[in-house]
């Protein structure tokens, strides 16, 4: 699976082949990466787009995070919570 975020490094790679291979001569080289490059870079550019108008996933909130927010008191009850269902797991097998 191709992950967006290699879509501008692949442009910008598509780019130098292409400027290079113009360079040296290589007219259809050139020509298609030059065509590459174009449609990887219109692809970022929209997903860029899209992505500053519906906005990104929120940021993971860490335990750490949810542990600040409790005072310590819930925060030791969850912790213990957490603890009996790991053993009720580990006796079940699941």
């Amino acid at each position: 699976m191709l992950y967006f975020a290699w879509m501008f490094p692949l442009a910008a790679i598509a780019a130098c082949v292409a400027i290079v291979s113009g360079f040296l001569g290589f007219v259809g080289t050139a020509a298609s990466a030059t065509w590459i490059a174009e449609v990887l870079f219109l692809a970022f550019l929209a997903l860029f787009v899209v992505s500053l108008v519906f906005g990104g996933r929120p940021a993971p909130a860490s335990p750490e995070t949810a542990l600040q927010s409790m005072d310590w008191k819930e925060a030791r009850e969850k912790c213990a919570d957490y603890a009996r269902d790991r053993v009720d797991q580990d006796r079940t097998g699941n």
